[in-house]
């Protein structure tokens, strides 16, 4: 790996970084316009076709074939349905800051799935940090009672339950990523979902209609934004970044975007954060930072999805 392939490599992660951080408050703005059940379902085909396309075309053929179908439909279920809902409508009813914490504890829900499923052996020091993900989890979801109703018990509930879906995602794929690739375990994801995908966009289709919410051109652009920017940009410098550097180099930069999406929300006068959710926070991220570092499960990086 030369000098200049590694500051490309890191210059592609800050710019996914970037996207991924501002897509937060980006995907809060979209879920008051539009509802979440019918951006899920918009998703779903949509990421179904960006992923087969980067798949040259004859490697395509038996994507949802052979012994893998059952654990792609899996994955399809966690990963992709249960992960994408519960995102997009937790958001709806808690706040950007702690829709962003809360998922950034994927890898230490990776740490506790792999260790239960996969018999994972876990330091003390991955222990330690997954002590801290759910002591500063904990002072996060209490902190709701001081947002003044931005945050509910509910939405960060429903938060969580995408937060382990995509961890299970993440655990039970992990062997088919290595033996097929993340793009091609992606796109037959995405495909196993689709007939989900369509009923969530009729659902969601009628849901809107109840609403009577007028969508606007900004509610377009910012659906735009989350299905281009979030799905196609972001995945590819993602790819594209693992090939030079390592999966623990890239996971660090996982760690700023909570801080970024929360920064951002404030700054544009979308919520207003208390003392209790910055410590809790910090707390968190210091927990995943340890188990990123230190942890078995924490190690091996991840491919999130939002």
């Amino acid at each position: 790996m030369t000098a200049p392939d590694r500051r490309a490599a890191l210059l592609a992660m800050g710019v996914a970084t970037l996207v991924w951080g501002v897509n937060f408050p980006v995907m809060k703005f979209v879920v008051t316009r539009i509802d979440p059940f019918f951006v899920a379902g918009l998703r779903i085909p949509f990421g179904a076709a960006v992923f087969v396309l980067l798949i040259p075309r004859d490697e395509r053929r038996g994507l949802l074939r052979g012994g893998s179908l059952g654990k792609l439909l899996l994955l399809s279920l966690t990963g992709i349905v249960l992960n994408q809902v519960f995102v997009l409508t937790g958001l709806e009813r808690t706040t950007v800051g702690h829709s962003a914490v809360l998922m950034a504890l994927i890898p230490i829900f990776v740490a506790l799935f792999a260790l239960w499923w996969l018999r994972e052996r876990l330091s003390v020091a991955g222990w330690t940090g997954i002590l801290f993900g759910a002591a500063g989890a904990a002072g996060v979801v209490a902190s709701s009672a001081h947002s003044g109703g931005q945050a509910t018990l509910l939405g960060d509930a429903l938060t969580l339950v995408a937060t382990l879906a995509f961890a299970i995602y993440t655990v039970l794929g992990r062997d088919l990523v290595r033996a097929t690739g993340a793009r091609r375990v992606l796109a037959g994801a995405y495909l196993g979902a689709l007939p989900v995908g369509f009923v969530l966009l009729g659902v969601g289709f009628g849901r809107q209609a109840a609403r009577g919410v007028e969508v606007g051109l900004d509610g377009v652009a910012a659906l735009l934004y989350v299905l281009f920017f979030n799905t196609v940009v972001c995945y590819l410098l993602y790819f594209w970044a693992l090939r030079t550097l390592r999966a623990a180099e890239v996971a660090v930069f996982s760690n700023f975007q909570p801080v970024l999406g929360t920064a951002l929300s404030v700054a544009f006068g979308m919520e207003t954060i208390g003392p209790l959710f910055l410590a809790s926070g910090a707390v968190v991220l210091v927990g995943v930072w340890i188990v990123q570092a230190r942890g078995s499960a924490g190690r091996a990086g991840y491919t999130r999805e939002r």
